[in-house]
C-alpha cells in the first residue's frame, strides 16, 4: 500500500521505514518487497520487540494488554530474519530497535546518501556572454580611425 504513494514518473530514490515487529499474518511480505524493489523502492526496516515475545499493551489508557477475539492474550515476537530479508531484497537496511538514537542516525544517514546521489548526477552549466564590452570597444576605435584618417587627408591636401 506504501508504494502506491509514490509517482510512477520517479523511479529513483523512493524509501519506505518500517517500524514494526515483523510478525507475518498472511500478508506475504517478501512478495510485497520484490514489488517494492521493480517500483525502485527501497526498503529500510526498524525492528521493535524481542524475540521471546512479549505483550501490547492495549489500545485506550488504563485497558491493560491487548487481547484477541477469544480474549487471549496477544503475544508480539519480533522476526528479525523477515525483516533483514525484507531489506535486503529492496537494498535498504535492517537496525533493531534499542533504546538510544543510534538506529536513527543510522537510518538518516543512509536516506541522506540515497538524495545526494540524485543530486551529484545532475550537472548544468550557465554560459554568460560579456561580448559587449568588445563590440563598443572596437565600434570606438572605428569611429576614431575614421575621424583620424579624414584629419589626416584634409592636412596632406
Amino acid at each position: 500500500v506504501a508504494t502506491q504513494a509514490f509517482t510512477e514518473k520517479e523511479k529513483e530514490y523512493k524509501a519506505i521505514i518500517l517500524l514494526t515487529d515483523g510478525e507475518d499474518h498472511g500478508s506475504n511480505p517478501l512478495q510485497a518487497a520484490k514489488k517494492a524493489k521493480q517500483n525502485g523502492v527501497r526498503i529500510f526496516t526498524i525492528g521493535i520487540g524481542t524475540g521471546d515475545g512479549s505483550t501490547i499493551p492495549g489500545e485506550f489508557a488504563g485497558e491493560g494488554v491487548k487481547k484477541d477475539r477469544r480474549g487471549q492474550i496477544v503475544i508480539s515476537k519480533l522476526d528479525e530474519r523477515l525483516l533483514k530479508e525484507v531489506a535486503s531484497e529492496t537494498g535498504g537496511v535492517y537496525y533493531r530497535s534499542s533504546g538510544g538514537e543510534l538506529e536513527v542516525e543510522s537510518l538518516s544517514a543512509e536516506v541522506r546518501k540515497m538524495s545526494q546521489k540524485g543530486l551529484k548526477k545532475e550537472k548544468s552549466f550557465e554560459y554568460e556572454e560579456n561580448y559587449e564590452y568588445f563590440l563598443i570597444l572596437a565600434l570606438i576605435s572605428l569611429f576614431l580611425e575614421m575621424i583620424l584618417s579624414e584629419r589626416k587627408r584634409h592636412e596632406i591636401q
